[in-house]
């Protein structure tokens, strides 16, 4: 009976040595795979096609055309240039994630009514531009850049340039205003003013994959999510002007980011309208009037009309 223990222990103890290494090493896998297709699932667009609308819907004349990113990889970006004949100013329009250049659609015939010529296009990794996967605004604000020099071949100047994006799309305008001098004044809806806070928040009982995600964005994807901080790029804006929009019902950006963003900003930031019952990036369609009124007032105080 002894020896039959004392085996037993024996066998139990060996399968134990065994077994223990494995079960770390089938732990580990899991949680990298996990972490990988987390990352991979969260830069994807899973929509890339524009659909069935178009400036011509709106009664708009425009130009299909395509730029370059100045980011390093120099994607490839397509968009529609809408020219207001005689306008010396411009806007640039920068849809949401996994949005493409049809969201601010709606918006466009009345800014162009206002005045403006428009520019709208697929950020990288969205709609018919360039690239497999989306960065958060880390590169996107690089693309804007790109839009900026499209349209300062155009013979606009930079005093005459002014920006408008829509959750990512915003925290990129954001960002490119700190890139480039040559954004005169921007509008931001829904952005999140540090990405590493706002994904920790929504990732809830998940947020034990969040190392992974943040660690195989940066191996396969070469993009930090945690150095995404409009909040810190709002502070590089000199003497320009913001105004700051979200819903104080937003599921998808806390309302609590657009306090954070205002505090960073200071006195570049102009205005701040938190709008009651609005979900994300939804506060155009909930009040259109007065959301028009509130950004071509600032247009037009901010952008030079020569």
């Amino acid at each position: 009976m002894r020896k039959f223990l004392a085996k037993r222990q024996f066998y139990n103890s060996k399968m134990f040595r065994l077994g223990f290494p494995i079960a770390i090493v089938i732990i580990v896998l899991g949680y990298g795979a996990a972490s990988v297709y987390g990352a991979n699932v969260f830069t994807t667009s899973p929509k890339r096609t524009l659909g069935l609308y178009n400036p011509a819907d709106y009664g708009l004349t425009y130009e299909n055309v395509e730029f370059e990113s100045k980011a390093k990889d120099e994607l490839t970006l397509r968009g529609w240039w809408i020219p207001q004949k005689k306008a010396s100013r411009v806007l640039i329009l920068v849809h949401v994630k996994n949005g493409d250049r049809t969201f601010p659609l709606e918006l466009s015939k009345p800014l162009w009514d206002k005045g403006y010529s428009l520019l709208l296009f697929d950020m990288r990794g969205h709609g018919q531009s360039d690239g497999t996967h989306y960065s958060y605004g880390q590169y996107e604000q690089l693309d804007i850049v790109g839009a900026v020099n499209f349209i300062k071949a155009k013979g606009f100047k930079p005093a005459s340039i002014g920006i408008a994006g829509w959750s990512m799309g915003a925290a990129s305008a954001i960002m490119a205003m700190s890139q480039t001098a040559d954004i005169q004044a921007g509008v931001s809806d829904s952005s999140y003013g540090d990405l590493g806070r706002v994904a920790g928040q929504r990732l809830g009982l998940l947020k034990v994959f969040y190392p992974g995600m943040v660690l195989s964005s940066q191996l396969l994807m070469n993009t930090d999510i945690e150095q995404i901080k409009p909040e810190l790029a709002i502070k590089k804006l000199g003497q320009r002007h913001l105004i700051l929009i979200h819903g104080d019902q937003d599921s998808t950006v806390p309302v609590s980011e657009i306090y954070h963003l205002k505090q960073a900003g200071g006195n570049n930031v102009v205005d701040t309208w938190v709008l009651p019952g609005v979900e994300h990036a939804g506060a155009y369609h909930s009040q259109k009037a007065e959301y028009l009124s509130r950004i071509t007032t600032f247009f037009d105080k901010e952008l030079v009309n020569s």
